[in-house]
C-alpha cells in the first residue's frame, strides 16, 4: 500500500511538473541494430598482438519520453565472434549468441527546426544477460558461478544525436549513438592475469555504434 501511495504521488507530481514547465509526454517502439567490438592488445619481448572480437545485435524496444529525457527498455539478441589468436595472446576461436534485457536512459535537449526536432543525447544503457549459448546451442552459463553470471551484464556509456520528424500527433525518431563500455571487475582481473604472465602494454577497449529506428505518439 505504501509503495502504491508513493507511486501515485510521483505520478501526480510528474503531471503537475509537466503542466508547469510545458513538458511533452510521448511513447513508442522500434528496433535498434548495433555493431560493437572489443580490442585486446598486449606486448611481450617487443612483439605486439591484437585480438579483436566483434558482435552484431538487434534489439526491439519500447521508449518513453518527456521532452528532456528518454527511457528505453528492450530485448536484445547479440551474435558475437572472436577469432583465434596466436603469439603473445593465445585464445581459441569462439562464435556464440547472447540475449539481454536492456534499459537505457538519456538526457536530451530538443531544438525546433520547424516540423523537425533535433536533439543531442547523453546517457547510459544497462544490458542484463538472460542467456549465453555457443554455435551449437549449448548453454554456456550452466557451469557459471553467480559472480561469473553477473559479469555477463554490461554497462555502456552512450552519446549521439536524434531527430523527431513530426507527422501530426505521431513522429518518426531516428537516432545514432556511439557507446563506450568501461572495464568491469572481470576485465580488470583478466588484464592483471596477462600482466602476471610477463605481458606489457596490456589494454582492452570496448566500442559500439547503434542506430535506433523508432515510431512514437504524443500523449
Amino acid at each position: 500500500m505504501r509503495k502504491l501511495l508513493c507511486a501515485s504521488i510521483a505520478l501526480v507530481l510528474l503531471a503537475v511538473a509537466g503542466k508547469s514547465f510545458a513538458l511533452t509526454f510521448s511513447m513508442g517502439a522500434g528496433i535498434s541494430p548495433t555493431y560493437s567490438s572489443s580490442e585486446l592488445t598486449a606486448t611481450a619481448s617487443g612483439s605486439a598482438t591484437d585480438r579483436v572480437s566483434t558482435s552484431v545485435s538487434l534489439a526491439s524496444k519500447l521508449f518513453f519520453d518527456v521532452t528532456y529525457a528518454e527511457l528505453d527498455i528492450g530485448y536484445m539478441i547479440d551474435h558475437g565472434s572472436t577469432p583465434g589468436a596466436a603469439g603473445t595472446v593465445t585464445t581459441p576461436s569462439f562464435n556464440g549468441e547472447a540475449t539481454y534485457f536492456t534499459i537505457a536512459g538519456f538526457a536530451k535537449y530538443p531544438i525546433d527546426l520547424g516540423g523537425v526536432l533535433i536533439f543531442p543525447l547523453l546517457g547510459a544503457q544497462l544490458n542484463l544477460n538472460l542467456t549465453l549459448t555457443d554455435a551449437n546451442g549449448n548453454d554456456l552459463k550452466a557451469g557459471f558461478t553467480p559472480a561469473q553470471q553477473a559479469d555477463l551484464n554490461e554497462l555502456w556509456l552512450m552519446g549521439g544525436v536524434g531527430a523527431d520528424v513530426i507527422l501530426g500527433r505521431f513522429f518518426l525518431r531516428p537516432e545514432v549513438l556511439v557507446g563506450f563500455k568501461p572495464l568491469s571487475s572481470a576485465d580488470s582481473s583478466s588484464l592483471s592475469a596477462l600482466q602476471s604472465l610477463g605481458l606489457s602494454s596490456v589494454s582492452l577497449t570496448y566500442l559500439s555504434v547503434s542506430v535506433q529506428l523508432l515510431v512514437g505518439a504524443r500523449l
